[in-house]
């Protein structure tokens, strides 16, 4: 008896735990990996803030995902999931291995222009987000 339901606990989980981040109860967000030749992640990374509708974040969060798979972005993106519902907007982070490369910043953002992100964006430093930093007033947020 037990062993169903504990099957059927594992199934409802898995469910719950979704790579689609508008079904995703589970994690507060999802985090994408890609295997392209981008240099490892420094202690001066930074992110592009890309919020949008929880109605279109999945489809946004799969062309973020193909973008980041054919090099065109960094090596890693996350995207905040239906558990954060209590927020009116998803977010999601494109991450770029240093905020001090600015050719690398600025080139993540025209890729993200080009797939039609032309809404001026937020870039955050991750020693803002270590320290506690949010807002969007904030003068450390890099608008473009």
């Amino acid at each position: 008896m037990f062993k169903n339901d504990e099957l059927d606990l594992l199934s409802v989980i898995n469910e719950m735990r979704s790579e689609i981040p508008s079904k995703n109860r589970i994690d507060s967000w999802i985090r994408y990996y890609s295997e392209n030749d981008y240099p490892e992640h420094t202690k001066d990374g930074g992110k592009w803030l890309i919020f949008c509708s929880k109605e279109e974040v999945d489809s946004i969060w799969s062309k973020i995902k193909k973008a980041q798979d054919k090099g065109f972005l960094g090596d890693m993106s996350k995207v905040s999931t239906a558990l954060s519902q209590k927020y009116k907007n998803s977010v999601i982070c494109v991450y770029t291995y240093d905020s001090t490369d600015k050719d690398d910043v600025l080139r993540v953002r025209k890729s993200l222009s080009d797939l039609g992100f032309t809404d001026i964006l937020n870039y955050k430093r991750d020693i803002e987000t270590i320290n506690g930093v949010y807002g969007s007033d904030n003068e450390f947020l890099l608008k473009i």
